[in-house]
Protein backbone atom coordinates (compact mmCIF):
# COMPACT_ATOMS: atom_id res chain seq x y z
CA UNK A 1 0.00 0.00 0.00
CA UNK A 2 1.36 3.37 -1.02
CA UNK A 3 1.04 6.35 1.23
CA UNK A 4 -0.23 9.61 -0.25
CA UNK A 5 2.28 12.38 -0.29
CA UNK A 6 1.46 15.76 1.29
CA UNK A 7 0.62 17.33 -2.08
CA UNK A 8 -1.48 14.36 -3.01
CA UNK A 9 -3.49 14.63 0.18
CA UNK A 10 -4.15 18.31 -0.45
CA UNK A 11 -5.24 17.59 -4.02
CA UNK A 12 -7.56 14.85 -2.84
CA UNK A 13 -9.11 17.17 -0.25
CA UNK A 14 -9.68 19.89 -2.83
CA UNK A 15 -11.30 17.36 -5.16
CA UNK A 16 -13.68 16.18 -2.46
CA UNK A 17 -14.57 19.77 -1.52
CA UNK A 18 -15.24 20.59 -5.12
CA UNK A 19 -17.61 17.64 -5.31
CA UNK A 20 -19.60 18.99 -2.36
CA UNK A 21 -17.95 16.84 0.27
CA UNK A 22 -16.91 19.80 2.45
CA UNK A 23 -19.28 22.00 4.43
CA UNK A 24 -18.58 25.65 5.18
CA UNK A 25 -18.93 26.94 8.69
CA UNK A 26 -21.54 29.67 9.19
CA UNK A 27 -21.08 32.26 11.88
CA UNK A 28 -23.83 32.27 14.47
CA UNK A 29 -25.86 35.49 14.66
CA UNK A 30 -24.76 37.92 17.33
CA UNK A 31 -26.86 37.68 20.49
CA UNK A 32 -29.39 40.43 21.07
CA UNK A 33 -28.61 43.06 23.65
CA UNK A 34 -30.91 43.22 26.69
CA UNK A 35 -32.52 46.37 25.24
CA UNK A 36 -33.13 44.72 21.85
CA UNK A 37 -34.51 41.59 23.52
CA UNK A 38 -36.91 43.67 25.60
CA UNK A 39 -38.01 45.67 22.55
CA UNK A 40 -38.61 42.53 20.49
CA UNK A 41 -40.67 40.93 23.26
CA UNK A 42 -42.72 44.12 23.59
CA UNK A 43 -43.43 44.23 19.84
CA UNK A 44 -44.54 40.59 19.84
CA UNK A 45 -46.79 41.29 22.83
CA UNK A 46 -48.49 44.22 21.08
CA UNK A 47 -48.84 42.32 17.79
CA UNK A 48 -50.74 39.52 19.57
CA UNK A 49 -53.34 41.87 21.07
CA UNK A 50 -56.64 42.81 19.44
CA UNK A 51 -55.99 46.53 19.55
CA UNK A 52 -54.22 49.27 17.64
CA UNK A 53 -50.82 50.49 18.77
CA UNK A 54 -48.06 52.92 17.76
CA UNK A 55 -44.40 52.22 17.00
CA UNK A 56 -41.95 55.11 16.88
CA UNK A 57 -38.70 54.24 15.09
CA UNK A 58 -35.92 56.65 15.97
CA UNK A 59 -33.52 55.44 13.25
CA UNK A 60 -35.65 55.89 10.10
CA UNK A 61 -37.76 58.60 11.78
CA UNK A 62 -41.09 56.88 11.29
CA UNK A 63 -44.28 56.69 13.32
CA UNK A 64 -46.65 53.90 12.34
CA UNK A 65 -50.13 52.91 13.43
CA UNK A 66 -50.34 49.10 13.54
CA UNK A 67 -52.76 46.27 14.19
CA UNK A 68 -51.63 42.66 14.70
CA UNK A 69 -48.20 43.58 13.35
CA UNK A 70 -49.56 45.02 10.09
CA UNK A 71 -48.95 48.68 9.28
CA UNK A 72 -52.28 50.51 9.01
CA UNK A 73 -50.69 53.87 8.21
CA UNK A 74 -47.25 55.40 8.21
CA UNK A 75 -46.65 58.96 9.35
CA UNK A 76 -43.38 60.43 8.07
CA UNK A 77 -41.51 62.32 10.76
CA UNK A 78 -39.58 65.39 9.63
CA UNK A 79 -37.74 65.95 12.92
CA UNK A 80 -37.45 64.36 16.38
CA UNK A 81 -36.34 66.12 19.55
CA UNK A 82 -36.14 64.66 23.03
CA UNK A 83 -35.92 66.35 26.37
CA UNK A 84 -37.24 66.90 29.83
CA UNK A 85 -39.54 69.96 29.81
CA UNK A 86 -38.78 72.94 31.96
CA UNK A 87 -41.82 73.21 34.16
CA UNK A 88 -43.15 75.90 36.48
CA UNK A 89 -44.18 73.12 38.82
CA UNK A 90 -42.32 69.98 39.80
CA UNK A 91 -42.21 67.53 36.89
CA UNK A 92 -43.07 63.87 37.26
CA UNK A 93 -40.28 61.32 37.00
CA UNK A 94 -40.18 58.77 34.18
CA UNK A 95 -40.65 55.28 35.55
CA UNK A 96 -37.65 53.25 34.31
CA UNK A 97 -36.21 52.98 30.82
CA UNK A 98 -38.27 54.63 28.07
CA UNK A 99 -37.04 52.73 25.00
CA UNK A 100 -38.13 49.18 24.25
CA UNK A 101 -41.00 49.12 26.73
CA UNK A 102 -44.74 49.34 26.22
CA UNK A 103 -46.34 52.65 27.19
CA UNK A 104 -50.04 52.34 27.90
CA UNK A 105 -53.19 54.29 28.85
CA UNK A 106 -52.76 57.14 26.38
CA UNK A 107 -54.81 60.31 26.72
CA UNK A 108 -55.14 63.10 24.16
CA UNK A 109 -54.50 66.72 25.08
CA UNK A 110 -56.70 68.40 24.00
CA UNK A 111 -59.30 65.61 24.01
CA UNK A 112 -61.01 64.67 20.76
CA UNK A 113 -64.35 66.42 20.31
CA UNK A 114 -66.80 64.88 17.89
CA UNK A 115 -69.10 67.19 15.95
CA UNK A 116 -72.35 65.35 15.23
CA UNK A 117 -74.83 66.11 12.47
CA UNK A 118 -78.47 65.17 13.09
CA UNK A 119 -80.64 64.68 9.99
CA UNK A 120 -84.34 65.32 10.69
CA UNK A 121 -87.19 64.35 8.36
CA UNK A 122 -89.19 67.18 6.73
CA UNK A 123 -92.08 68.53 8.77
CA UNK A 124 -94.47 68.32 5.80
CA UNK A 125 -95.68 65.06 4.33
CA UNK A 126 -96.11 66.70 0.93
CA UNK A 127 -93.69 64.97 -1.42
CA UNK A 128 -93.76 67.93 -3.77
CA UNK A 129 -92.03 70.14 -1.21
CA UNK A 130 -88.40 70.36 -2.17
CA UNK A 131 -86.03 69.58 0.68
CA UNK A 132 -82.46 70.76 0.29
CA UNK A 133 -80.00 67.85 0.23
CA UNK A 134 -77.99 67.18 3.35
CA UNK A 135 -74.26 67.10 2.68
CA UNK A 136 -72.44 64.94 5.22
CA UNK A 137 -69.51 66.61 6.94
CA UNK A 138 -65.96 65.79 5.97
CA UNK A 139 -63.69 64.06 8.52
CA UNK A 140 -61.97 67.40 9.07
CA UNK A 141 -65.34 69.02 9.88
CA UNK A 142 -66.63 66.17 12.04
CA UNK A 143 -63.39 65.74 13.99
CA UNK A 144 -61.77 69.17 14.29
CA UNK A 145 -58.05 68.80 15.02
CA UNK A 146 -55.55 71.24 16.52
CA UNK A 147 -52.26 71.98 14.80
CA UNK A 148 -50.40 70.85 17.93
CA UNK A 149 -51.37 68.20 20.49
CA UNK A 150 -49.90 65.77 23.00
CA UNK A 151 -50.37 62.09 23.68
CA UNK A 152 -49.64 61.39 27.33
CA UNK A 153 -48.97 57.89 28.64
CA UNK A 154 -49.09 56.51 32.15
CA UNK A 155 -45.59 56.59 33.61
CA UNK A 156 -44.56 60.08 32.48
CA UNK A 157 -43.85 59.82 28.73
CA UNK A 158 -45.53 62.25 26.33
CA UNK A 159 -45.50 62.62 22.56
CA UNK A 160 -45.88 66.18 21.33
CA UNK A 161 -47.11 66.22 17.74
CA UNK A 162 -46.62 69.43 15.83
CA UNK A 163 -45.79 70.84 12.40
CA UNK A 164 -43.30 73.34 11.11
CA UNK A 165 -46.11 75.84 10.53
CA UNK A 166 -47.41 75.46 14.09
CA UNK A 167 -43.94 76.10 15.49
CA UNK A 168 -43.70 79.35 13.59
CA UNK A 169 -47.05 80.54 14.96
CA UNK A 170 -46.29 79.69 18.60
CA UNK A 171 -46.29 82.81 20.77
CA UNK A 172 -45.34 83.79 24.29
CA UNK A 173 -48.73 82.81 25.73
CA UNK A 174 -48.45 79.30 24.34
CA UNK A 175 -44.89 78.97 25.62
CA UNK A 176 -46.09 79.93 29.12
CA UNK A 177 -48.90 77.38 28.89
CA UNK A 178 -46.44 74.69 27.78
CA UNK A 179 -44.20 75.40 30.76
CA UNK A 180 -47.17 75.28 33.16
CA UNK A 181 -48.46 71.97 31.75
CA UNK A 182 -45.01 70.43 31.40
CA UNK A 183 -45.14 69.22 34.98
CA UNK A 184 -47.32 66.36 33.74
CA UNK A 185 -44.50 65.10 31.48
CA UNK A 186 -41.36 63.48 32.83
CA UNK A 187 -40.00 62.95 29.33
CA UNK A 188 -41.31 64.51 26.13
CA UNK A 189 -40.63 63.41 22.56
CA UNK A 190 -41.51 66.11 20.06
CA UNK A 191 -42.34 64.90 16.56
CA UNK A 192 -42.61 67.31 13.65
CA UNK A 193 -44.96 65.97 10.97
CA UNK A 194 -46.38 67.46 7.79
CA UNK A 195 -49.37 69.64 8.68
CA UNK A 196 -51.89 67.33 6.99
CA UNK A 197 -50.57 64.30 8.89
CA UNK A 198 -50.88 66.08 12.25
CA UNK A 199 -54.65 66.30 11.87
CA UNK A 200 -54.93 62.80 10.38
CA UNK A 201 -53.05 61.28 13.31
CA UNK A 202 -55.12 63.17 15.87
CA UNK A 203 -58.37 61.87 14.34
CA UNK A 204 -57.14 58.27 14.05
CA UNK A 205 -55.89 57.61 17.59
CA UNK A 206 -58.16 55.29 19.62
CA UNK A 207 -58.57 55.97 23.32
CA UNK A 208 -55.96 54.26 25.49
CA UNK A 209 -53.64 53.35 22.61
CA UNK A 210 -50.22 51.87 23.45
CA UNK A 211 -46.79 52.94 22.21
CA UNK A 212 -43.32 51.45 21.94
CA UNK A 213 -40.19 53.45 21.04
CA UNK A 214 -37.42 51.51 19.28
CA UNK A 215 -34.36 52.27 17.15
CA UNK A 216 -35.83 50.17 14.33
CA UNK A 217 -38.94 47.97 14.30
CA UNK A 218 -38.54 44.20 13.99
CA UNK A 219 -40.61 42.14 11.52
CA UNK A 220 -43.15 40.44 13.79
Amino acid sequence: MRRCSGLGSVALALTLCGAGGCSRSVDAPAPLSPLDSTALAAQVELAEQDSFYLILELGPKRLSLRYHGAVVRDYPVEAISLGRPRALVRAVEVDGAWRGRVWREATLDPPLEVSRTVIEPPASADTEVETPPVIPPTPEERFPAPDRFRVRFAGGLALEITSREAGRRAGLGEAFGNAWNAGQDGLRIRLQLPAADVGALYRSLPAGISLIVVDRAAPV
